[in-house]
């Protein structure tokens, strides 16, 4: 799936930074891909950022304003609602955890144990 840019993270206000930041605390997930090179004892990291939610409004925003990519699952109970997926990868998602870190509340600890690592690989 292709992703967009989204708006350049430092023309974001602050009151967006702090809403994707709950949104995170509430509906996303950090996580770090580990993939072992082809060649050698090396890896690779990378992070993901994602949110899912049944909110198609939400993840259209996001998805504006910070790029990355949307998708679609559809319900497979009778009484479920589709669930939209948001996700940004690459260098997108250092940087938006870089820039919502000070008002991260619950997901403190995954948002600066991700960032530590990917400054640590960045170095490599």
């Amino acid at each position: 799936m292709t992703q967009t840019e989204g708006l350049p993270i430092d023309s974001i206000g602050p009151t967006w930074l702090a809403y994707l930041a709950g949104i995170i605390d509430g509906e996303g997930c950090i996580r770090i891909n580990r993939t072992k090179q082809p060649r050698g004892p090396n890896y690779s990291y990378e992070a993901i950022l994602q949110v899912s939610m049944v909110d198609s409004e939400v993840i259209t925003k996001m998805h504006f304003l910070f790029g990355g990519a949307v998708r679609i699952r559809k319900a497979y109970q009778p009484n479920a609602r589709p669930a939209f997926h948001w996700w940004v990868t690459g260098d997108r998602p250092r940087k938006l955890l870089f820039a919502v870190e000070p008002y991260i509340l619950l997901k403190r600890w995954q948002t600066l144990a991700a960032l530590r690592i990917l400054a640590c690989t960045e170095r490599h």
